[in-house]
């Protein structure tokens, strides 16, 4: 079938779009339908402006950041840290509270050096600065985004020599929410659906219970498969100490033991020393040894407090 031109309206009379020229049909806004119904709008709004930040909602804290001052480098909500002479900021249901410092977040090498981007946020209550690139002069471009309710923006240039990581800088104080980066100069709809998946590739934890891949007399070593391949192999660490370990039945929240079915079936002798090995981007290793154990299967640590962590998180300072 031949595609057929729309019809338009010229002088008075109808008649079929002349072949080269073309139609601008106006969107829905707020200040009017347009050709296009607000509600249909709304639904094309999901499908463009990919966001480049992650966990722009402040939705997943894998760290459990409750809000106290963090030093520059230090992270708190996943992927969201402390830029050079740190922050302290909270977060209640997704409103973000900044009293000091400033926030980063790195975007992993993006390639939109020179390129037209909008930063956009929710009810911001005072002004924000907002920063990409790194340290000050030619390396990065600032702007601000002054308060007010409802999706407040603001659109930068990429500042050319930046072809690696970008750091996303906001500095207040002040509070805000929803935070979307994005190509072009236009500030789209927010939605990022799950997040966490997202989150995973640069920090991942493990609670209660750990699962031993093998087992002995002096010790016992556990696999700990990533459900997400991370960015780079992560540095480990973990609170399970010789201090914590119990032969409760019922190991309590903040302790480790070795039972079975609720028993405890294991006494220890000599000091536990615990180690993660073998790092990779897809798992590792957790290591005990030094004591000497009379079972070495079945291992468990209590319902809360006991994890073993990896971060492969990008640096966020200069």
């Amino acid at each position: 079938m031949t595609a057929r031109r729309p019809i338009v309206r010229v002088g008075g009379r109808d008649q079929q779009l002349p072949v080269g020229d073309t139609l601008d049909l106006p969107l829905a806004t707020t200040a009017g339908p347009g050709l296009m119904a607000a509600a249909d709008k709304a639904k094309l709004d999901v499908s463009v402006g990919q966001n480049l930040l992650i966990n722009g909602d402040f939705s997943v804290n894998q760290r459990g950041y409750a809000g106290a001052a963090l030093p520059a480098g230090a992270y708190g909500y996943d992927r969201w840290g402390a830029y050079n002479g740190g922050v302290t900021y909270s977060v209640s249901d997704g409103t973000v509270t900044l009293s000091s410092g400033v926030l980063c977040q790195v975007i992993e090498s993006p390639k939109i050096a020179g390129q037209l981007v909008t930063l956009s946020l929710d009810n911001p209550s005072a002004t924000l600065t907002v920063t990409l690139g790194n340290g000050s002069g030619a390396s990065s471009v600032s702007g601000t985004i002054s308060p007010g309710a409802g999706r407040r923006a603001v659109s930068l240039v990429v500042p050319a020599g930046v072809t690696g990581d970008l750091k996303v800088r906001i500095a207040g104080p002040g509070s805000f929410s929803r935070v979307k980066l994005e190509l072009g100069p236009v500030a789209t709809r927010y939605f990022d659906g799950v997040q966490v998946d997202r989150c995973l590739r640069y920090f991942t934890r493990f609670d209660a219970p750990l699962i031993p891949m093998s087992g002995f007399t002096d010790g016992a070593a556990f696999y700990l498969p990533f459900t997400v391949q991370m960015r780079t192999a992560p540095a480990g660490a973990t609170n399970i100490t010789d201090a914590n370990f119990s032969i409760e039945a019922n190991v309590s929240a903040g302790k480790w033991g070795i039972q079975m079915a609720g028993v405890a079936v294991v006494t220890k002798t000599g000091t536990v020393n615990v180690q993660i090995g073998f790092p990779t981007r897809l798992g590792a290793c957790v290591f005990l040894f030094g004591a000497t154990f009379s079972r070495t299967s079945d291992l468990f640590v209590g319902a809360t407090g006991i994890l073993v962590t990896f971060d492969a998180e990008l640096t966020c300072t200069d």
